[in-house]
């Protein structure tokens, strides 16, 4: 059982490392969009998204599944998980007036192993969001040493659950996430059995 819950757009940001897609900014769509995130050397955990928001009023569903996005999205046949429906205000909109992009709040703590990927989809319930259509020079794929964002065809899609055919269509926003440090190496000598008898006296070359 989910709860939805409102919040504020006006917040203190926390210290997070992050990954941008535009510019460009998107003039299309406001239904929703996915997009795959992977994880490289350490494991990641995705905190939050800003988005290209179409208007003040809005309330999204975002999904992740805990494998990629090589085909379309489909909620009734795939393993999708809600993990958050945020009813919001927006302070920065539209996205392709102002060429901003806005926070989406909530702190989602969505863990990706070192060397996984994991498919998102945001999709709007209220509201709307902008995504764009790939032009002439634009990347698909957007990657910071820690992470990246593929948004090519066959992932990146866009529209709104359960189903979506079009594609590609590329996410306009921002990726917040932290880095888990890999455990230290512990590895130590806890004891050294020494009985007498399995030693022979004398000196030895080593």
């Amino acid at each position: 059982m989910f709860l939805t819950t409102a919040f504020a757009a006006s917040y203190a940001s926390a210290q997070f490392n992050q990954i941008t897609t535009v510019p460009p900014f998107g003039v299309n769509g406001t239904a929703g969009v996915t997009f795959n995130i992977k994880a490289y050397g350490h494991k990641v955990l995705i905190k939050r998204f800003w988005t290209e928001l179409s208007g003040a009023t809005n309330t999204f569903a975002i999904y992740y599944k805990t494998d990629s996005i090589n085909a379309a999205p489909n909620t009734n046949t795939q393993n999708w998980i809600l993990a958050s429906t945020p009813s919001f205000t927006g302070t920065q909109f539209p996205g392709n007036t102002c060429n901003c992009i806005d926070s989406i709040p909530g702190i989602l703590n969505i863990e990706i192993p070192a060397g996984k990927t994991y498919g998102f989809w945001i999709s709007t319930v209220a509201g709307g969001l902008y995504y764009r259509a790939p032009g002439t020079g634009d990347t698909s794929f957007r990657y910071d040493g820690n992470i990246h964002i593929n948004m090519g065809v066959g992932v990146g899609y866009g529209g709104g659950v359960p189903v979506v055919v079009t594609t590609p269509r590329q996410f306009c926003g921002r990726v917040e996430y932290s880095v888990v440090p890999n455990p230290a190496n512990n590895a130590s000598i806890s004891l050294i059995s020494s009985p007498p008898d399995a030693f022979c006296a004398g000196t030895y070359p080593i």
